[in-house]
Formats: C-alpha cells, sequence, structure tokens
C-alpha cells in the first residue's frame, strides 16, 4: 500500500503535463503572428493547468490493516512528505528544459540504430547458430535507402565468431487497415516487393545486406506510416523471422532552415531560429544543448511552439539557465539532435534536423541559478502544505 500511495502522488505531479501535451495537440488558433516562443508555451501552462490538476484530498487512503488511526495518520504523512520532497526537486526545473542528464537520454542519442538477435539452430556438431538483423536508425526520411543488415555466426574454440552459410530475405509490413479501422493492432499485411540479401565487398563473409528503397512502396508515400522490417534468416535446418520497426515520412511537415540569433534572457539561454512549417498546428521541438565542440550534453529542449500561419517564419526555444549553470560548461554551445513531430495532411509524424548549430562564447556562469518558478508550481506547493499541515486529516 505503501508503493501505491506513492505511485498516486507521482503521478498526480506528472499529470498536469502529460494532460498539457495533448491539450496543445487538440486546440486550435486563429492569429496572424508569425513568431512562436517557448515562453507562449510557459505562459499557457499557468494559465490552463489549474483546470487538470486533481484534489490532492482525493488520495489514496484505504486502511492499513493492524495499525490504529495515529499509526495510519503518521503513516499517510510521511508518504505525503516525500512525494512534496521529490516534486519540490523535480520542479527546480520547467518541464521544457531539464539537464541533460541519463533521464533525457532518449532525446540525446534519439534516433538510435533497431536491432533484433536470436539463436536460429544448431550445426551439425551441436553448435548454436547465431543472428542478429539490424538497420542503422528507427526513423527514415525523404530520399534515405533503408539498409539493413544481417549477421550469422557460431562461437569457434577461442571464443569468437565463426561464419556460417545462411540466407536471408526481408520484406516491409504495415499495419492492416481492417484491423485498425476496429481499432485493433492485430495483424500485419505486406507491402513493396521481397527484398534479398547479399554479401558486400570488403564486408566480412558473416554479413549479408539488404536495401529498401521507401519511395518504390507506395503504401509507405500516401500516409504516414509505423512500419516494421521482417527479416526471415535461414540456417541449419531452421528459418526465423528478425521484427525491425521503424518509421517512414516521405515528406517533412517542418524544418529547421537556420540559426538566426541567441541571446540570454531573464537568466536562460534563448535561440531564434528559422523555420518552415506546412500547417498552422503545433509543433513539438526537442534539441540538446552541447559543450566541448559537442562532446558534453549541457540541457535539452523539450516543448512545444505554435506556428500560426504555414510556411517560413520564427521560432524561439529556450534552454534554461539553471540546467546550464549547474552543468557548469562554459561555451561557445552546440545545438544538436533537433528532431519532433508535427502535423500534416497525412497525420502527424516526425521531423529531423541534420545541422548543428553554435551558438556566442557564453560562460556557464552567466546564466541564473535559479529556481524554475510559475503559477503552476506555486498552487502546487500550496497543495502539499496545505494537506500536510492539516490537523483534521484522517483515514477512513
Amino acid at each position: 500500500m505503501v508503493e501505491k500511495n506513492r505511485i498516486v502522488l507521482i503521478w498526480i505531479v506528472a499529470f498536469p503535463v502529460v494532460a498539457f501535451a495533448w491539450f496543445l495537440l487538440g486546440e486550435s488558433q486563429g492569429s496572424e503572428e508569425v513568431t512562436v516562443t517557448s515562453a507562449q508555451v510557459v505562459e499557457t501552462t499557468s494559465n490552463k493547468l489549474a483546470a487538470l490538476t486533481p484534489d490532492l484530498r482525493r488520495l489514496d487512503r484505504r486502511p492499513m490493516p493492524g495499525h490504529d488511526e495515529t499509526t495510519q495518520r503518521e503513516a499517510f504523512r510521511k508518504k505525503l512528505s516525500r512525494a512534496y520532497n521529490e516534486y519540490v526537486e523535480f520542479s527546480k526545473y520547467p518541464p521544457w528544459s531539464r539537464p541533460a542528464d541519463g533521464s533525457q537520454y532518449h532525446l540525446i542519442a534519439w534516433n538510435r540504430p533497431v536491432s533484433h538477435s536470436q539463436v536460429i539452430s544448431k550445426t551439425k556438431d551441436g553448435r548454436e547458430i547465431h543472428a542478429e538483423a539490424r538497420i542503422a536508425q528507427m526513423f527514415w526520411g525523404p530520399g534515405e535507402k533503408l539498409v539493413a543488415r544481417v549477421e550469422a555466426w557460431v562461437i569457434g574454440q577461442q571464443g569468437t565468431r565463426e561464419e556460417v552459410d545462411f540466407s536471408a530475405r526481408a520484406e516491409v509490413r504495415i499495419w492492416d487497415e481492417t484491423e485498425l479501422a476496429n481499432g485493433r493492432r492485430h495483424r500485419t499485411r505486406k507491402v513493396g516487393p521481397t527484398v534479398s540479401f547479399a554479401s558486400q565487398v570488403g564486408a566480412k563473409a558473416r554479413f549479408k545486406f539488404g536495401t529498401i528503397v521507401p519511395t518504390e512502396i507506395p503504401e509507405l508515400s500516401r500516409k504516414v506510416e509505423q512500419a516494421e522490417l521482417v527479416v526471415y534468416v535461414s540456417a541449419g535446418a531452421h528459418t526465423k523471422p528478425f521484427e525491425l520497426p521503424f518509421e517512414y515520412a516521405a515528406k517533412s511537415p517542418f524544418e529547421v532552415l537556420a540559426k538566426r540569433a541567441d541571446r540570454i534572457v531573464a537568466g536562460s539561454l534563448e535561440v531564434e531560429l528559422e523555420v518552415r512549417a506546412d500547417h498552422a498546428a503545433p509543433v513539438l521541438i526537442q534539441a540538446t544543448l552541447f559543450a566541448k565542440n559537442g562532446n558534453v550534453p549541457v540541457a535539452i529542449f523539450d516543448g512545444f511552439v505554435r506556428p500560426k500561419l504555414s510556411g517560413r517564419q520564427v521560432a524561439t526555444i529556450t534552454f534554461f539557465g539553471r540546467a546550464i549553470n549547474d552543468v557548469g560548461e562554459d561555451g561557445p554551445y552546440m545545438i544538436r539532435a533537433i528532431h519532433g513531430r508535427a502535423s500534416n495532411a497525412k497525420g502527424e509524424t516526425y521531423w529531423r534536423c541534420d545541422q548543428e548549430f553554435s551558438t556566442s562564447a557564453y560562460k556557464a556562469s552567466d546564466f541564473s541559478d535559479a529556481e524554475w518558478w510559475s503559477e503552476e508550481r506555486s498552487a502546487k506547493l500550496s497543495q502539499y502544505e496545505e494537506l500536510m499541515n492539516d490537523n483534521t486529516l484522517r483515514t477512513p
């Protein structure tokens, strides 16, 4: 029960941020202003979160068998105090910009390789035949060819990988439209040709490669698709499938064209980007600020901007000052791993920017070490404090 109450409390902390993200995606505006900033996101958060925040008094406080009222009340107060301290620590930074620590790795190295490995058979002398299928990245964009690599091997007497005879073929599969229409994701169907694998000059014999050209598969070009490459590897007496999920965007609905300027505003690093948007709809931008020539991640931006017109315009993102100050690495900084999600006529899809942008030569001490503060944070802390000081707190 202790753990359950803690989970409930932590969910209350996270719920407003998640709910607000969905709120942003669903709301539309009609203004003609074309410059969008991360400050708009913060301001809107302050105005809207009051209606989204659950009542802390509705927490699960069911009785603890074998404990009297006083013991149960004190146990609940301790849980509440622990959750309060966790929220104080978490909310020193805004949800849209935090230090680039291990919890942000999915944003720093966001387009990682996809691989699947397993034992598929045995040799005549009983050694296991291992295989691995791999593609270089999860997200693929316009004009890119998807190259898959398959490796098969047995472990030799010296513990090294030794080649083994195998064959491989692959096919692209997407979710069956009939199943999706019925709200289910149980079945996929093949699209495009079967791809054969072959050795490449200069590569080790235990590797074979196959190439998929998404532009030659109409189903991938017609609409946004989350798909999978299924590679069938045959060795010994068996064939096994290796499933590699990927996402393909035939056209990018949002582009970062250049960096216009960077400056310190209210103790944080504000960066102006020249962008092109296909639609006047919310766009998620995720980016990482690096120091030491791009080798040390410092801070991340993970928030929405709201283009109000289609076409070229300026979008401003902000790296929170305390996040930079805490890490203590001086600039100039590099802005990399720029990507996100946006809407287009065919649905929502990812976008990415492969460019890197450099900032001015700031020092970490140029940025504020002040904690984030907002109406939302103030209201949440007040709720916690009021409940912790409530002497009439009772369990059922």
